[in-house]
Formats: structure tokens, C-alpha cells, sequence
């Protein structure tokens, strides 16, 4: 086999390797050390091979102006407890930011 057919292969792979761990965005999940549970809004594949998925927790609700922040888990440490809780958006196509959504109730 030559090298471009090796490359396409790996391609390939990594990208389904890559699809399963998209699929965690928008689940419910728990982290196996800290038991944080949160949902899963950012995966992140850093150079060294490490993927990490950003939790947010759940807003306290006797605090309702602050914000939880999330917190980075390593995915071999969580669990998912639940399907997305929203639809996760198509990767695609091309990128539509914050700044290309209109805010609700706002007048263009």
C-alpha cells in the first residue's frame, strides 16, 4: 500500500474516532473522580493526543445572576448520563458565530 493510501486510511479512522467523541457534546455527564456532574458543552483534541471535554454545571438557583464556569475533564474519566439536551449543531457547513445570530427580541 502506498503512503497517500496509508494517509487516507488513517484520515479516515481518526475521523470516526473524532465523531464519537463530538457525540458527547450536549449530554449529561459525570466525572468518575470528583463525581462533578455537568453537561458536556466543548470537546477539545490537543496535540499530544489528549481530548478533554468542558463541563458546565447546573446554576444555583438561589444565585440567579452568576454564571457557573465550566471546568476541563479528561473523557476517559466521564460518564454520560443522558442523551444531548439540545440538538448539537452541524460541523460542516460553514461557521455561523455568535455575531452572525441575531439576539432574540432584537431589531435589526
Amino acid at each position: 500500500m502506498n503512503d497517500y493510501a496509508v494517509n487516507v486510511l488513517t484520515r479516515k479512522r481518526d475521523a470516526a474516532v473524532m465523531e464519537k467523541y463530538l457525540q458527547l457534546l450536549g449530554c449529561r455527564a459525570r466525572d468518575i473522580v470528583t463525581e462533578a456532574e455537568g453537561v458536556v458543552e466543548s470537546i477539545s483534541f490537543d496535540l499530544y493526543g489528549c481530548v478533554q471535554a468542558v463541563m458546565r454545571f447546573q446554576q444555583d438557583k438561589s444565585k440567579p445572576n452568576e454564571c457557573p464556569d465550566g471546568r476541563w475533564y479528561d473523557v476517559k474519566r466521564l460518564i454520560v448520563l443522558s442523551d444531548p439536551i439540545m440538538a448539537v449543531p452541524e460541523f460542516s457547513g460553514a461557521e455561523i458565530g455568535a455575531a452572525d445570530k441575531p439576539l432574540p427580541g432584537r431589531l435589526r
